[in-house]
């Protein structure tokens, strides 16, 4: 039974018919019609669902076990399958505009045929000298020669990211033929690419049709649309329904926008053929996800799929009506859950479900006049916040590849919707500078806002931490000298993650010179242990090993100043045991170098931890201008690591003793090789490391740094610059005081800018710094301050008022009592609102 094709509805009101297309495959995977004489469909409570031929009709509500066998074996098992009958639901409140309502109105339709003619420039000349970032006329030109070549073509190719295996698709469109796995994969999904291209030329061909009204394209997309209605199935894996596949999703938008753009042109008879391959193939099967709130980013995808599908189909079939509702109950709760859930499946998936929910929006604006769900704060605030922090440095862009995702990602789509309903300056300025050529431009940008660079939008403080995924980006800017720190302590546990807590990245200038491997390997063996692996990343081993979870970490502390910026990453319950504790901090000092600070608790004192640092397979690692080779023998605790044109110098402060390699993964050496720092020698479970990495466009490589221990567990370190010397104190024992230097400090770390000029002290109890000022808390406070101006900014992140004692020598002290949150206060003005 195993070449039987046959797509299975799962739920269905009482009166709704559903006519099963029943197809086998032979030796080679071609598909082709049963003879219906030759199979039985039965159902094994006929008063529930009555089975007549290849028809299903649901009588009464209930659940009923439908079976499909061939007639020369009646007592054969045969194919089985569940489905519920729900009594007929009301027919939904939402009300719909007339058609078109999918890819225009008429109104957008006519203001579409007038932008197309609109020869003015659109924004600043980013991309070229001699032509403007947009223009409209040239978009349209494009799309339509675009139109014209599928109207020509005989047949088209369909590539994959990951195989280099090729689907030819000859046309007229027929169901694929089934395909073996490539070697190493199971389920391989074939049909996703298949499924997008057949989407995108049934959108294409709409709308070419709509604006021009040439038949020509009417003519081509209908071909696809009454092809569509021949397959047996939407979906590609049969054993799995409609779950875990994105083909029916993208075959059901394509479908439903061209059932509406076509309306008019298609026949009485064509429509109803249409609208019952959208109902039998398209929704029934999804209906499998009513009332499924999962979050992931194929469900989503499927959601907003019946959305599109029963809009198509509203005043045609009242049966769809449900899928609307449901479309919209589901969209609107996956906004308000994503706010506060700490689930993310890295910045692809993130822009891949944001990308079909924005569709789902925006379509529900158009067809209904509610904008609500485009208004969401999740679309409107937090999700442009990932994408522009996340963004690359050096006024180039691309993104983390944290996650299964890939430094280059196409965000046109959400950029487009950003600007046209918010008028999002930012998103406006990606569009011109980045993706002016793209047809989603065309399709999307209604509104043309002032677009502001984020280094202007976001001048007040470029770095932010996303606490609730476990993210967070420490950056200077996004221009031609800035650098960002991406870095990651998540708990997020979704199938597209990695073992990759306290994982970080860096760009310089838009090189990426700390890498990850980017979207894992799923054919088992090294290359998958190395890309879904801690291995791969830039985090921590024990004996060896990395990570046995995915997920389990957090962002347990982080705190932001103009000047010093502190975030503290928990990856503890990643290792499920394995060690007793590993927190990561990152420290970025003063917009120029980071401090990477490890604090490891071993479960014995044998217990070897180890850190990797990886970069691309076109970068190099040298060492006084000397090219290191795996195997090379690193001679002193510095390398640098050198891209096209960026540079960064990682220098490891502690332990003393700290023995670095280049190495490279067995299986897995085309990713090139990467740094393992390990010590050399332990007298305790407790383990630290501090790594500097000083990138080169702020001319940080030229930092000279120093540590040592200034007590147990207590380190000290000095930044030698061209104008004078940074010193910090870094304390696993927040309850120990220190002298470093003449300064006395209790507290997490401190840091203290060319002779106390500037310094920031985190988790701070008690500062004295001989000769100028002395600070006493009550409990443990984030205090930063600048001499210049006599600011002192206080974060107290208590859960009661607290005591903060300020002294400047040769001055009165200031007592303040401080609720909890942030204050600027002043040593002589008192609390600044």
């Amino acid at each position: 039974m195993g070449d039987l094709h046959i797509s299975r509805p799962s739920l269905l009101e009482v009166g709704e018919d559903s006519l099963l297309a029943l197809r086998t495959a032979d030796t080679s995977g071609v598909t082709s019609c049963v003879d219906k004489e030759a199979w039985i469909v039965s159902s094994d409570a006929p008063n529930v669902v009555e089975a007549s031929g290849f028809r299903l009709r649901a009588m009464a509500p209930g659940n009923v076990t439908i079976r499909v066998r061939p007639c020369t074996e009646p007592d054969a098992e045969g194919r089985s399958w569940t489905v519920q009958v729900i009594d007929r639901q009301l027919n939904s409140s939402i009300h719909l505009f007339n058609r078109p309502r999918i890819l225009f109105t008429d109104r957008e339709l006519q203001e579409f045929r007038k932008r197309i003619q609109d020869t003015s420039p659109i924004g600043e000349n980013f991309l070229a000298t001699d032509r403007p970032a947009i223009h409209f006329p040239q978009l349209w030109k494009s799309m339509l020669n675009t139109a014209d070549n599928y109207v020509q073509e005989e047949r088209f190719e369909v590539k994959y990211p990951s195989v280099t295996m090729t689907m030819l698709v000859e046309l007229p469109l027929t169901e694929p033929k089934t395909i073996p796995n490539p070697a190493g994969y199971v389920d391989y999904p074939f049909w996703t690419m298949f499924s997008r291209a057949v989407e995108e030329r049934l959108t294409v061909l709409s709308t070419a049709y709509m604006v021009t009204g040439e038949t020509v394209y009417a003519d081509k997309a209908k071909m696809y649309l009454l092809a569509l209605t021949e397959f047996s199935k939407w979906y590609e894996f049969d054993h799995r329904g409609a779950e875990g596949n994105l083909s029916n999703a993208h075959l059901v938008i394509g479908a439903a926008s061209a059932y509406d753009a076509l309306y008019g042109y298609l026949t009485a008879e064509e429509r109803e053929i249409a609208a019952k391959a959208l109902l039998y193939r398209g929704l029934q099967p999804l209906a499998i996800d009513l009332g499924n709130r999962d979050m992931h980013n194929i469900v989503a995808a499927k959601q907003v799929a019946m959305m599109y599908g029963a809009a198509a189909l509203h005043g045609d079939c009242a049966f769809a009506d449900k899928y609307l509702q449901q479309a919209y109950d589901y969209i609107l709760s996956y906004l308000d859950r994503k706010l506060v859930s700490s689930e993310t499946e890295g910045l692809l998936y993130d822009n891949v479900a944001a990308r079909h929910v924005w569709m789902a929006a925006d379509l529900y604006r158009r067809a209904t006049g509610d904008a609500t769900l485009c208004n969401h704060p999740y679309l409107k605030e937090e999700l442009p916040e990932r994408f522009f922090r996340f963004l690359s440095a050096g006024n180039t862009n691309t993104f983390p590849n944290l996650a299964d995702s890939f430094l280059k990602l196409d965000v046109s789509y959400m950029m487009t919707m950003l600007a046209s309903h918010h008028a999002h300056p930012a998103a406006m300025w990606y569009v011109e500078k980045f993706e002016a050529d793209k047809t989603s431009v065309l399709m999307n940008l209604r509104g043309i806002p002032s677009a502001i660079g984020p280094d202007v939008f976001y001048k007040e403080q470029p770095s932010r931490v996303f606490g609730t995924i476990g993210w967070a980006a420490l950056r200077t800017g996004w221009g031609a000298n800035d650098h960002l720190l991406a870095f990651t302590s998540s708990g997020s546990a979704r199938d597209h993650t990695h073992k990759d807590q306290n994982n970080l990245m860096l760009n310089v200038a838009g090189e990426w010179l700390l890498t990850n491997p980017g979207y894992q390997d799923y054919v088992p063996g090294p290359r998958a242990d190395y890309t879904v692996g801690t291995v791969g990343h830039n985090s921590l081993l024990i004996n060896g090993q990395g990570q046995s979870a995915r997920g389990g970490g957090f962002i347990a502390k982080a705190w932001m100043t103009s000047c010093f910026e502190a975030v503290q990453g928990d990856a503890s319950a990643s290792y499920e045991g394995a060690l007793k504790a590993y927190r990561r901090s990152i420290l970025h000092i003063n917009k120029s170098c980071f401090l990477v600070w490890d604090e490891v608790e071993t479960n014995t004192v044998d217990d070897s931890p180890q850190l990797l640092f990886h970069t691309a397979s076109a970068n190099r690692f040298c060492q006084q201008d000397k090219v290191l080779s795996v195997r090379d023998k690193v001679m002193t605790n510095t390398v640098t690591i050198h891209g096209e044109k960026e540079a960064v110098k990682l220098q490891v402060l502690f332990p003393p003793d700290a023995q670095m390699d280049i190495t490279e993964y067995p299986g897995a050496e085309t990713y090139g090789p990467y740094a393992s720092v390990r010590e050399q020698a332990s007298k305790s479970t407790r383990k630290q490391f501090v790594t500097l990495l000083a990138p080169s466009s702020t001319n940080s490589t030229d930092i000279m740094a120093e540590g040592k221990e200034l007590a147990e567990g207590v380190l000290g370190v000095t930044l030698a610059f061209g104008e004078g010397n940074d010193a910090l104190i870094l304390s696993a024992d927040e309850r120990i005081t220190v002298d470093f230097d003449g300064n006395r400090f209790q507290g997490k770390a401190l840091w203290m800018h060319r002779n106390s000029s500037k310094l920031a002290a985190w988790e701070a109890q008690h500062l004295h710094i001989e000769g100028r000022l002395t600070l006493q808390a009550e409990i443990p406070m984030n205090i930063a301050y600048d001499a210049f101006s006599g600011e002192l900014a206080v974060h107290h992140y208590g859960q009661e008022a607290a005591a903060l004692i300020w002294t400047i020598h040769g001055e009165s002290s200031r007592t303040w009592t401080l609720s909890p949150g942030e204050h600027r206060l002043h040593r002589v003005e008192g609390v600044n609102d």
